[in-house]
């Protein structure tokens, strides 16, 4: 086993060193299940060098967490969304932010315990709200909000599942699909449609035949085909909630 300092390697501070071998072990066994001792165990160091750097875990979670939570608090004190070039600046950032972060993004997503820790649940909870009103305003409708969720998750999704993938491929595809989305998230000010207040007469009776050897009953052109009721149905659909298709719940993992 290595030293009481153990090996390090060059260009590489123990400190640094000591937060890659926490995150590594907090994804893969949970923050609340690992130990200082495991991780100073894995840095072949002993537990007096490893709080020279960090005093309690408490801290470590801190300085994993801190610099993106900083940095979306930066993204989001920007001057607000008011132009298309804004709105893409804003959202390249975003998507740049969450792809360098993407393992300190798997752990806040897939571990509760970080989540609800006390030095992370409120301030996550209000660069969330400050990031939602830098794309749609401190009072914005009910639908732009909405929308503004499905596009943000959507993208902290697709970037934890596809994490090991190109990330020039996951940037320009989240870029060009989170601008389509937040576009109509910001336009959202044409009402949902009125739920109809009368609905086709059913067919007369009378104006079904009696089937004849080997024919079916005819039916009035009146009363609409299923085929018909399902293209309205879906028209309907796709005017009000546009398909996201980039990552479903249950596709996030680790």
């Amino acid at each position: 086993m290595p030293g009481e300092e153990g090996l390090q390697k060059a260009g590489t501070s123990r400190r640094d060193q000591i937060l890659a071998s926490a995150l590594e072990l907090f994804r893969k066994q949970g923050y609340d299940r690992t130990s200082l001792r495991e991780i100073s165990e894995r840095l072949g160091i002993s537990k007096s060098g490893l709080y020279h750097h960090f005093e309690a875990k408490d801290d470590l979670i801190s300085s994993l967490v801190s610099p993106l939570l900083d940095r979306i608090h930066e993204i989001a004190a920007a001057p607000p969304v008011e132009t298309d070039e804004d709105l893409r600046a804003f959202l390249a950032t975003y998507i740049d932010t969450f792809i360098e972060n993407r393992e300190v993004l798997s752990l806040l997503a897939n571990d509760v315990g970080v989540r609800n820790h006390s030095r992370v649940s409120q301030r996550l909870a209000r660069v969330n709200d400050e990031i939602y009103h830098h794309i749609t305003g401190v009072e914005p409708e009910l639908g732009a909000t909405v929308r503004a969720a499905q596009v943000l998750i959507g993208l902290q999704g697709a970037i934890i599942r596809y994490a090991a993938a190109d990330p020039e491929v996951v940037r320009d595809v989240c870029l060009r699909t989170a601008l389509a989305w937040v576009a109509d998230a910001r336009d959202a000010t044409s009402p949902l449609p009125d739920p109809p207040t009368s609905f086709p007469p059913s067919p007369d009776p009378a104006t079904f035949q009696r089937p004849g050897p080997g024919r079916r009953a005819s039916r009035s052109p009146a009363s609409p085909s299923r085929a018909a009721l399902d293209s309205t149905m879906v028209s309907n659909q796709r005017r009000v909630i546009p398909a996201w298709g980039m990552v479903s719940a249950e596709g996030v993992r680790r």
